[in-house]
């Protein structure tokens, strides 16, 4: 059941109730023959006066003669707590915890009386199923059992239950057990038994349940048996009392629990809402854009001080004049026909549009109009924004003089920037005849040590005076391989940097393996292990092979050059892949990667993070791979930087 039901909807319509003068007795026993738990003390204009309860019962002084004979309103509780029959069960369940009671009477507008509620009814119209499944009768319990004798007197036995807060005890004779409760109280009240012994008006046996018995089956058995309370066991001991309120309290802590927390995220709910209207108006006052709330026939109800400061007009001014009543007159009553029909088909409109000034001067402004639904769907009133675009118009002009003019001075940048392409492929070719230069004395370094060492060798021999035609000869022969193992080595960089004039198919794995021999020597002194992973061979591309390997061995350096200023042993792994479109080469090295701020200028023209760099290498790379039809990209890894450099395949290209 729903906590925003109202409480009338739970309410018992019959009030018990007596007049003040009615005995104790008298009031007991009609409470017993309506097992009813309480009644209502009221005087002959219906009014209540107060209240008695089954707990109330407990106060009775049974030692005082003719006790039971007194006034109830000598004993009632006062005031009786009252709530409104539209309230909802769930503001009646959190009164009951806040309060400390278990009645209220429910009122009509007038302040009449409706019915009554109680707190079982609350808690068992809000589906307890749930809470007591998953608990057992142990979990509720509060202490140990008060235990007495069969010959106890009633008066006896409840001053001992009001003292302890206990609302029965478990009587013993000879280990059997029985319970006397506040609604045995009432009983012998009612019929006059209170001066006997707690054991001969004990209800027998006490029913018992093991203590990992559920919340919910307790709950049945009490039902079945008509009862209100069950004796908890452990084993052969007894460990306790569950009465049917316990089971009732424990819900009710729940529930007040549930309660709560759903009061609370209302309150933030609340809260955000006030955050919002707050904020909502903060905007409002400090937009440097004009804000009109109108209401649904467009009439102003309030603006912002920013259309004060555009248009020139006070709020008063304006207030209570119709949206458009300042317009340039510059429009047709179609246009704002227009408008109007598009605010009540669509509930809004934007566009441009001429106003006036309090100064008179005509404006332009860009105005957007928004209507605001009612919880009806009727449109109660309308936002309209604007800006004063004059500044944008004038820029608008100015754009246009210069659109004209934009061939001319296109033309006059082209022609600078080829002339700048220019200087950088020269500049380009420099670097690279510096690499080249600097590749080959790593490649010769070990060639010249050789030779050296042969001559030496030959040296030697004479000295010995083992220096005969055999050994010249040998010796002669070892130094022209070493002469023209260098002279190869020239070669074979005069024609890895001779330019293609045309495009060629050609395979990309022979381009990278030229690149790498290139640069094996000079890797291997820097400490920079090359892994070439799997290359297939087949794959064919359409550009040209030496630039191409211009890119790779531009790459290769960048990487030698990053982990060089690491001062690490370097790694360099190379894969050449196929898909079905084109062939990529992907290097990874683990020079420590590229700061993100930079990575994206890493391919404009002059721009270098080395301190003796050019800023043309990795710009020449991004023009050849651009101008074979091929890409080139740079990411950063986990170690260091990844270059995906790609061609389409040759079959692609119809070629």
């Amino acid at each position: 059941m729903s906590y925003d039901l109202p409480v009338d909807y739970i309410l018992q319509p019959t009030i018990l109730n007596c007049p003040p003068d009615t005995t104790i007795r008298e009031a007991a026993r009609r409470m017993d023959e309506a097992r009813c738990s309480s009644i209502v003390i009221m005087n002959e204009d219906g009014k209540a006066l107060g209240i008695w309860t089954e707990r109330n019962a407990l106060s009775v002084d049974f030692s005082l003669p003719h006790a039971i004979d007194l006034a109830v309103e000598q004993v009632m509780r006062t005031p009786v707590k009252t709530i409104h029959f539209r309230s909802t069960i769930g503001e009646a369940a959190l009164r009951f915890e806040v309060e400390d009671v278990h009645h209220f009477l429910v009122t009509d507008d007038e302040g009449g009386y409706r019915g009554i509620i109680t707190q079982t009814d609350v808690i068992l119209n809000q589906g307890i199923d749930f809470y007591i499944e998953v608990r057992d009768v142990k979990s509720v319990i509060s202490g140990l059992p008060m235990i007495v004798p069969f010959g106890m007197s009633i008066a006896e036995a409840a001053n001992r239950m009001r003292e302890a807060g206990h609302d029965a005890v478990v009587v013993d004779v000879e280990g059997v057990l029985g319970i006397y409760t506040e609604r045995d109280i009432v009983r012998s009240i009612s019929i006059d038994q209170v001066d006997s012994c707690i054991g001969e008006v004990a209800s027998w046996p006490l029913i018992t349940v093991p203590w990992h018995t559920n919340l919910f089956h307790a709950r049945n058995l009490c039902a079945e048996k008509r009862i209100r309370h069950l004796g908890i066991t452990d084993g052969e001991i007894l460990i306790g009392v569950l009465a049917y309120p316990d089971i009732l309290a424990s819900i009710e802590h729940d529930y007040v629990k549930q309660l709560q927390k759903t009061i609370r995220e209302q309150e933030q709910k609340l809260d955000l809402s006030h955050h919002h209207i707050r904020l909502a108006e903060k905007v409002f006052e400090t937009s440097f854009m004009g804000i009109v709330i109108t209401d649904a026939e467009l009439n102003i109800q309030s603006v912002n001080p920013a259309y004060t400061q555009i248009t020139g007009f006070e709020a008063g001014e304006i207030i209570g004049r119709k949206l458009g009543a300042m317009d340039s007159g510059l429009h047709t009553p179609e246009f704002f026909r227009a408008i109007r029909t598009a605010l009540e088909c669509d509930g809004c409109w934007q566009g441009e549009i001429l106003d006036r000034r309090k100064n008179g001067e005509v404006f332009p402004k860009w105005l957007a109009i928004s209507a605001v639904k009612n919880r009806q769907g009727e449109h109660s009133n309308y936002v309209a924004i604007f800006s004063d675009i004059t500044q944008s118009k004038r820029t608008e002009e100015q754009l246009r003089g210069l659109n004209e003019t934009l061939e001319k001075r296109v033309a006059e940048e082209v022609a600078k920037n080829r002339e700048k392409d220019h200087l950088m492929i020269q500049q380009s070719r420099l670097a690279a005849m510096g690499e080249m230069i600097g590749n080959i004395a790593h490649q010769w370094r070990q060639p010249i040590n050789a030779l050296g060492l042969v001559l030496a060798n030959i040296k030697d021999a004479f000295e010995y005076n083992q220096l005969d035609k055999e050994y010249l000869d040998k010796s002669v022969k070892s130094g022209q391989h070493l002469i023209q193992k260098m002279s190869s080595t020239i070669e074979d960089f005069r024609n890895f940097f001779k330019p293609n004039k045309e495009k060629e198919p050609f395979r990309p794995c022979d381009s990278v393996a030229e690149a790498i021999k290139l640069v094996a020597h000079s890797f291997k002194n820097h400490n920079i292990e090359i892994a070439m992973g799997s290359c297939d061979v087949s794959c064919e591309v359409l550009g040209y092979p030496n630039e191409f390997a211009q890119v790779v061995l531009n790459a290769l350096t960048n990487a030698k050059d990053a982990i060089v200023a690491r001062g690490i042993p370097g790694e360099v792994h190379i894969r050449v892949a196929r898909t079905e479109e084109q062939v990529t080469v992907t290097l990874s090295d683990n020079g420590g990667g590229i700061p993100e701020e930079i990575l994206g200028k890493v391919f404009d023209p002059y721009f270098t993070t080395k301190e003796k760099g050019t800023g043309i290498g990795l710009y020449m790379s991004k023009m050849i791979m651009d101008n074979m039809g091929g890409s080139i990209a740079i990411r950063n890894n986990e170690n260091g930087v990844e270059m995906v450099i790609g061609l389409p395949l040759a079959k692609q290209r119809g070629e």
